[in-house]
């Protein structure tokens, strides 16, 4: 056993000639940013971190948590430690677009000594708006899928019900009925996709498709497509 220098108390292991959470008091235990700032849609919640919008549940806290997660695996652990993460946060602030944060970090030298630190920190949305809420909001459809071969009614009530088997209540721009069955008009590929996998298991359809057609360029110059399905329950013509 050793003696810590600072604070007088026996210590078994000794970093930097302090006991672990002396070294933790003077140099810390990560070197964590003053403030992160990140982009969050105002319309889902949602966050950019890495290039990636991540689902957050729509909450500010859900953003906050977030961006803490992927924080914790970005953080440089302070010489000599070799790795760190962060535990748990606490919000010493109302969550809101701006939020102070204290985070409650782990870190370990390759000897494997724990240390035991705080850090505190701002997290800053910055309003923006997702892919999916702007082709939302603008109303554009990447994807239509046409449900044909029983009266509009049944048709709607066969479509709500994949639509909540499947998950894709958010990718949903409108549902419309018209004369030859429902119209269901979707922001991507993937949603209409599951879908038709969910209309299949519910009911005896023939998808056909996708049928592919060019409706312009992206701000980028990329060529930009719509897909369109024909679903029939079997027997109709």
């Amino acid at each position: 056993m050793r003696i810590c220098p600072r604070c007088g108390r026996e210590t078994s292991a000794v970093i930097r000639g302090l006991c672990p959470r002396c070294f933790a008091e003077v140099y810390g235990v990560a070197r964590v940013p003053r403030e992160v700032r990140v982009e969050a849609c105002r319309y889902c919640g949602a966050v950019r971190l890495g290039g990636r919008w991540v689902d957050s549940g729509g909450t500010f806290e859900g953003a906050v948590d977030s961006v803490v997660r992927w924080l914790s695996e970005r953080l440089q652990p302070v010489e000599p430690l070799a790795g760190v993460r962060v535990e748990s946060w606490e919000a010493l602030t109302r969550p809101d677009w701006s939020t102070r944060i204290l985070l409650r970090l782990r870190g370990w030298t390759r000897g494997g000594v724990e240390v035991e630190g705080e850090a505190v920190t701002t997290v800053r949305l910055e309003p923006s708006i997702c892919p999916r809420c702007k082709t939302r909001v603008s109303g554009e459809y990447e994807v239509l899928v046409q449900v044909r071969g029983a009266p509009a009614g049944r048709l709607s009530r066969l479509v709500e019900e994949a639509v909540r088997r499947a998950g894709v209540g958010d990718a949903v721009i409108e549902v419309s009925e018209s004369r030859d069955g429902v119209d269901a008009y979707l922001t991507h590929r993937g949603a209409a996709r599951r879908l038709l996998k969910a209309l299949q298991r519910l009911a005896p359809l023939r998808v056909a498709g996708p049928y592919r057609e060019f409706v312009g360029l992206t701000s980028r110059g990329k060529r930009r497509t719509r897909d369109t399905y024909v679903a029939r329950l079997a027997g109709d013509r």
